[in-house]
């Protein structure tokens, strides 16, 4: 018999298999400016350490699983998940 958990397992793996590992800077600004989250990424961006900063002025694109991305969703109290399905909105928008 399957426990919930392994339900729950099953479902997180197919999931992160569709997860995108980056989206595109226009991509992640766009979805932030949709989500009504473009003002706080500013505040939290203007608080964050230097390469954090660098990282989301000059990456081409940004890589979901990267410590840049970390600290802002860190600095905005955003859960894995959120984080998760947030990248999964972005790379739906086409530039």
């Amino acid at each position: 018999m399957t426990t919930l958990r392994e339900i729950h397992d099953m479902v997180r793996a197919e999931l992160s298999n569709k997860l995108p590992e980056r989206v595109s800077r226009a991509q992640f600004k766009l979805a932030l400016l949709a989500a009504n989250k473009l003002t706080q990424f500013k505040t939290a961006l203007s608080s964050a350490s230097n390469s954090t900063q660098i990282y989301f002025a000059d990456a081409s694109n940004i890589n979901r699983n990267s410590a840049a991305v970390s600290e802002i969703a860190t600095a905005l109290s955003l859960t894995q998940q959120q984080v998760d399905n947030f990248f999964l909105a972005a790379s739906q928008i086409t530039e």
